[in-house]
């Protein structure tokens, strides 16, 4: 190290050689990243030379060449500080394009992604997230495209919500979706996208992608088909989504559905088509799994069907498009009814009726369900103790 300070006192060009060395190859486990971050400080401050003059206001500003605390510093200044993260990057002297990929750089990043799991829960995550994408994913193009880094984003996202933590605020939960699902892809498709980020993270990522496949369906069922049954329908699988008790839902789309529509643009085209001769343009339907059953509704009055998950006529979920024939494949048994036709049992042997009243409210009604598969109990599905009717405690 002394002789490379020596030489570096004596030649310009070495002297620059060496700070974009120490920018490019940087990293906490480096040899010697220490030593040479403070050999670099006392060269800059010894000589005059005007080409060496950023460095040196720069390390001024925010401690650029302590190699333990000028990291960190930027990191705060990029998630927590005011100036915008271009001009941040400009008056470190990070904004070239090689330097902004840099190991110092990355190393930022790794920083930045610790401080923004405590930002995320108050009313500054919206903020967080904006500043975290101006400095990830310049130009629209992610910073640090790995599948390590992208699972470090992921975690440092989803962090706040793990492990049973309150549900967030709707704009924040809405930020940290679009991001993920514009930038990393949706995990049930893009599987190795997500592949560090841990099988907890995946897990609340899909229930959210389930919870807005949901809400864009019901949105959608309003704009195109609203009937008075859709009220009960909606609220026995709103009570089933927060219980906990949808574990995936996938919406396909008929090709004139409103695709403008807010819930539908929260899904960032994490949706299929529902196309074909033998489908309306404006009808939709929706897939969901509980446990081990596959169900599959229909706008537009049409009847709900499922499926043990394994059977080969179950429709298989996450497809970029579906005909008719693709769900209404043979499925538990819809028994008639002398007196409700079609519309299925109202005695306690329904056992539709029965995972309604569990999970649906006071309100629900045997009318409101076209159809009821007998073998959807609430025991098949695992729901019978999960759910609680709304104003009582699962104890009750």
């Amino acid at each position: 190290m002394d002789a490379v300070f020596k030489r570096c006192e004596r030649s310009a060009g070495a002297r620059r050689a060496l700070i974009e060395g120490w920018i490019r190859d940087f990293s906490y486990e480096a040899p010697r990243i220490v030593d040479a971050g403070i050999a670099i400080r006392r060269l800059i401050t010894s000589t005059s030379d005007a080409r060496i003059a950023s460095w040196r206001d720069a390390d001024r500003w925010c401690r650029l060449f302590d190699a333990r605390e000028g990291p960190r510093t930027l990191a705060r200044q990029i998630v927590q500080g005011p100036d915008p993260v271009e001009d941040i990057l400009r008056r470190a002297c990070l904004d070239d394009p090689m330097r902004a990929v840099s190991g110092y750089v990355r190393t930022v990043a790794e920083e930045a992604l610790r401080l923004v799991p405590d930002r995320l829960g108050g009313s500054s995550g919206p903020v967080t997230i904006e500043r975290l994408t101006q400095f990830l994913v310049p130009g629209g193009m992610i910073r640090f495209p790995d599948p390590e880094m992208r699972g470090l984003v992921a975690r440092s996202l989803l962090t706040p919500w793990l492990a049973g933590r309150a549900a967030p605020a709707e704009p924040v939960r809405a930020a940290v979706q679009t991001f993920l699902l514009s930038h990393l892809g949706d995990p049930r498709l893009r599987a190795s996208q997500w592949s560090r980020a841990g099988d907890d993270a995946i897990a609340l990522m899909r229930q959210w992608l389930a919870r807005a496949s949901l809400i864009a369906f019901f949105e959608v069922i309003g704009e195109y088909a609203y009937d008075r049954h859709w009220r009960y329908r909606e609220a026995f699988w709103s009570a089933c989504l927060k219980a906990g008790a949808i574990d995936d839902a996938w919406l396909a789309l008929g090709n004139a559905v409103h695709t403008s529509a807010r819930a539908v643009k929260d899904l960032n085209g994490a949706y299929a088509r529902l196309t074909g001769s033998a489908v309306q343009s404006n009808q939709s339907i929706l897939l969901l799994r509980v446990r081990n059953t596959i169900f599959c509704e229909w706008s537009h009055e049409g009847k709900l069907r499922a499926w043990p998950v394994d059977w080969k006529t179950a429709p298989k979920l996450y497809l970029a498009k579906y005909t008719k024939e693709d769900v209404i494949g043979a499925g538990l048994p819809f028994p008639p009814n002398l007196q409700y036709g079609s519309k299925g049992r109202q005695d306690s042997e329904d056992c539709s009726i029965g995972i309604l009243k569990v999970v649906g409210g006071r309100e629900a009604s045997p009318r409101c369900w076209p159809t009821a598969p007998t073998s959807t109990s609430p025991t098949r599905i695992g729901c019978r103790n999960e759910l609680p009717l709304p104003g009582r405690s699962a104890a009750e």
